[in-house]
Protein backbone atom coordinates (compact mmCIF):
# COMPACT_ATOMS: atom_id res chain seq x y z
CA UNK A 1 0.00 0.00 0.00
CA UNK A 2 2.91 2.33 0.61
CA UNK A 3 4.03 1.77 -2.99
CA UNK A 4 0.57 2.76 -4.20
CA UNK A 5 0.74 5.91 -2.11
CA UNK A 6 4.16 6.72 -3.58
CA UNK A 7 2.83 6.23 -7.11
CA UNK A 8 0.07 8.75 -6.45
CA UNK A 9 2.52 11.62 -6.12
CA UNK A 10 5.72 10.85 -8.08
CA UNK A 11 8.65 13.22 -8.52
CA UNK A 12 7.93 16.32 -10.64
CA UNK A 13 10.16 15.07 -13.49
CA UNK A 14 8.20 11.79 -13.85
CA UNK A 15 4.96 11.38 -15.85
CA UNK A 16 2.15 11.38 -13.29
CA UNK A 17 -0.41 9.74 -15.64
CA UNK A 18 1.80 6.68 -16.02
CA UNK A 19 2.24 6.31 -12.28
CA UNK A 20 -1.50 6.74 -11.63
CA UNK A 21 -2.12 3.96 -14.17
CA UNK A 22 0.42 1.76 -12.38
CA UNK A 23 -1.31 2.62 -9.11
CA UNK A 24 -4.71 1.53 -10.47
CA UNK A 25 -3.28 -1.75 -11.79
CA UNK A 26 -1.50 -2.32 -8.47
CA UNK A 27 -4.69 -1.63 -6.51
CA UNK A 28 -6.60 -4.13 -8.67
CA UNK A 29 -3.84 -6.66 -8.06
CA UNK A 30 -4.01 -6.04 -4.31
CA UNK A 31 -7.79 -6.57 -4.28
CA UNK A 32 -7.54 -9.78 -6.33
CA UNK A 33 -4.71 -11.06 -4.15
CA UNK A 34 -6.75 -10.43 -1.01
CA UNK A 35 -9.78 -12.18 -2.51
CA UNK A 36 -7.79 -15.23 -3.61
CA UNK A 37 -5.98 -15.38 -0.27
CA UNK A 38 -9.20 -15.22 1.72
CA UNK A 39 -10.76 -17.91 -0.49
CA UNK A 40 -7.72 -20.15 0.01
CA UNK A 41 -7.73 -19.52 3.75
CA UNK A 42 -11.42 -20.38 3.97
CA UNK A 43 -10.88 -23.64 2.07
CA UNK A 44 -7.93 -24.59 4.27
CA UNK A 45 -9.57 -23.80 7.58
CA UNK A 46 -13.15 -24.86 6.83
CA UNK A 47 -12.75 -27.60 4.23
CA UNK A 48 -15.13 -28.40 1.44
CA UNK A 49 -18.76 -27.37 1.67
CA UNK A 50 -21.32 -30.17 1.69
CA UNK A 51 -23.16 -30.73 -1.59
CA UNK A 52 -26.91 -31.24 -1.46
CA UNK A 53 -27.98 -34.64 -2.75
CA UNK A 54 -30.23 -34.12 -5.78
CA UNK A 55 -31.54 -36.65 -8.29
CA UNK A 56 -30.05 -36.44 -11.77
CA UNK A 57 -32.23 -34.52 -14.22
CA UNK A 58 -33.59 -36.46 -17.17
CA UNK A 59 -32.01 -35.55 -20.50
CA UNK A 60 -34.37 -34.13 -23.11
CA UNK A 61 -35.25 -36.42 -25.99
CA UNK A 62 -33.30 -35.61 -29.18
CA UNK A 63 -35.26 -34.31 -32.14
CA UNK A 64 -35.54 -36.41 -35.30
CA UNK A 65 -33.02 -34.43 -37.36
CA UNK A 66 -30.29 -34.04 -34.77
CA UNK A 67 -27.72 -36.57 -33.68
CA UNK A 68 -28.18 -37.92 -30.20
CA UNK A 69 -25.60 -36.54 -27.76
CA UNK A 70 -25.07 -37.79 -24.25
CA UNK A 71 -26.07 -35.29 -21.59
CA UNK A 72 -23.16 -33.66 -19.80
CA UNK A 73 -23.27 -34.30 -16.09
CA UNK A 74 -20.86 -33.15 -13.40
CA UNK A 75 -18.49 -35.76 -12.00
CA UNK A 76 -19.83 -37.79 -9.14
CA UNK A 77 -18.65 -36.81 -5.68
CA UNK A 78 -19.52 -38.40 -2.42
CA UNK A 79 -21.63 -35.97 -0.39
CA UNK A 80 -20.08 -34.64 2.79
CA UNK A 81 -22.39 -34.89 5.77
CA UNK A 82 -23.19 -31.49 7.23
CA UNK A 83 -21.81 -31.41 10.75
CA UNK A 84 -21.64 -28.46 13.11
CA UNK A 85 -18.25 -26.75 13.28
CA UNK A 86 -16.48 -27.56 16.53
CA UNK A 87 -15.26 -24.79 18.80
CA UNK A 88 -11.62 -23.75 18.57
CA UNK A 89 -9.17 -25.70 20.67
CA UNK A 90 -6.45 -24.16 22.84
CA UNK A 91 -3.84 -25.00 20.21
CA UNK A 92 -5.80 -23.19 17.51
CA UNK A 93 -6.18 -20.13 19.75
CA UNK A 94 -2.44 -20.25 20.46
CA UNK A 95 -1.69 -20.36 16.72
CA UNK A 96 -4.19 -17.74 15.52
CA UNK A 97 -3.97 -15.11 18.28
CA UNK A 98 -0.41 -13.90 17.56
CA UNK A 99 -1.07 -13.88 13.81
CA UNK A 100 -4.19 -11.77 14.21
CA UNK A 101 -2.49 -9.44 16.71
CA UNK A 102 0.55 -8.86 14.46
CA UNK A 103 -1.66 -8.34 11.41
CA UNK A 104 -3.69 -5.70 13.24
CA UNK A 105 -0.55 -4.06 14.67
CA UNK A 106 1.21 -3.74 11.31
CA UNK A 107 -2.01 -2.83 9.48
CA UNK A 108 -3.15 -0.13 11.89
CA UNK A 109 0.28 1.19 12.94
CA UNK A 110 2.74 0.48 10.09
CA UNK A 111 5.27 2.88 11.62
CA UNK A 112 6.06 0.25 14.27
CA UNK A 113 7.46 -2.05 11.58
CA UNK A 114 8.93 0.75 9.46
CA UNK A 115 10.81 2.19 12.46
CA UNK A 116 12.55 -1.16 12.94
CA UNK A 117 13.48 -1.58 9.27
CA UNK A 118 14.41 2.02 8.32
CA UNK A 119 17.95 1.93 9.77
CA UNK A 120 19.07 -1.34 8.11
CA UNK A 121 17.52 -0.36 4.78
CA UNK A 122 19.33 2.99 4.77
CA UNK A 123 22.58 1.24 5.69
CA UNK A 124 22.14 -1.20 2.78
CA UNK A 125 21.32 1.45 0.19
CA UNK A 126 23.70 4.12 1.47
CA UNK A 127 21.06 6.68 2.37
CA UNK A 128 21.49 9.33 5.03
Amino acid sequence: MLALLGAYSPHADLPRETFVTFMAVGALGAVLTAAYFLRMLAKITHGRTPDPIEPAAAAPAPSEGSAARPALTPPERAPIPAEPIAALTRYEYAAWTPLIALTLLVGLWPKTLLAVTTGPVRALFGGG
